[in-house]
């Protein structure tokens, strides 16, 4: 049996976490409602002792909108930068921008202060390429154009400009003719 000086041992010892929930009408079919996205968030969270402190839901916020216009989304920005809280859980990229701008901005802002943006699938969005795979292509699809660059059908087709592959120069490439 444990002691309660044990169990407070362990909540002590957990890292701690928000969780960032969205939703709006841009998800279609796909909606993921709110309990859902919760839920997932709770479940990795308990897989992998962590501890959800609070919880940040935007209903009805379009994922177009940079975080700190979204009502919860400036509330989270906040929090982190005001308590040393170095986790963020989401239920998908998604939640966090539907373009290239609102995506980047705030995982930029993560990773200048240390902060970690993951999944419910336990991907860290700030380290990989996949988590901003999604949100990259529509900037892609503006911009080869202006660029002189045949569009990018998928992620695939991005190439890295001669330098060696990485999270940076893969969302900043570009397609070469």
């Amino acid at each position: 049996m444990m002691t309660v000086g044990l169990i407070i041992r362990l909540y002590l010892t957990m890292e701690k976490a928000y969780c960032y929930l969205r939703t709006s009408g841009d998800d279609g079919r796909d909606k993921a409602g709110l309990p859902v996205q919760r839920e997932a968030c709770a479940a990795f969270a308990r897989k992998t002792d962590r501890d959800i402190i609070a919880g940040f839901p935007d209903d009805g916020v379009t994922g177009k909108l940079h975080m700190h216009q979204r009502p919860q989304g400036k509330l989270l920005i906040a929090a982190l930068l005001a308590d040393g809280v170095k986790t963020v859980l989401c239920y998908d990229a998604k939640r966090i921008g539907r373009t290239q701008p609102a995506y980047w901005s705030f995982i930029g802002l993560c990773r200048d202060n240390g902060i970690a943006v993951l999944d419910a699938g336990g991907t860290n969005l700030c380290e990989s390429v996949m988590g901003g795979s999604m949100a990259c292509l529509p900037r892609w699809t503006e911009t080869q154009p202006l660029l002189g660059c045949k569009p990018a059908r998928s992620i695939g087709e991005i190439k890295t400009c001669g330098r060696a592959p990485s999270v940076r120069s893969t969302s900043i490439a570009r397609l070469r003719h």
